[in-house]
């Protein structure tokens, strides 16, 4: 069952990095906003922007701040955060067993009892 887990959910943050990698390549390796704070790897959306419907298009507002995102980052989310929960799981569920052989290393053996 996880390994059918870390696929599908491989493949969506996989399909959400090539989105945002082709829109960034596809405008001089710089992604497209539509407004909001810009760095070296960003530019302004203007009508000459590539993929635009792929590019940072969309808006999440926190009270007086926001962010933009794409469809890409979307996919990247999707797929990351159920892949580091079944990861958490996994992890916790092995450090159970270990202490588990640890209490039944430590417990005497079960004495049989003779009639």
């Amino acid at each position: 069952m996880f390994r059918k887990a870390f696929w599908i959910f491989g493949i969506f943050a996989s399909m959400g990095v090539l989105m945002n990698a082709v829109v960034m390549a596809a405008n001089d390796f710089k992604m497209p906003v539509l407004h909001g704070h810009l760095d070296g790897k960003h530019s302004v959306m203007t009508s000459e922007a590539n993929l635009k419907a792929l590019a940072d298009i969309y808006e999440l507002r926190f009270g007086d701040t926001s962010c933009m995102f794409s469809v890409g980052d979307v996919f990247i989310i999707v797929g990351v955060l159920p892949l580091g929960f079944f990861l958490f799981c996994y992890l916790i569920a092995l450090v159970m067993a270990q202490e588990a052989l640890k209490l039944i290393k430590q417990s005497p053996s079960p004495r049989r009892l003779s009639l």
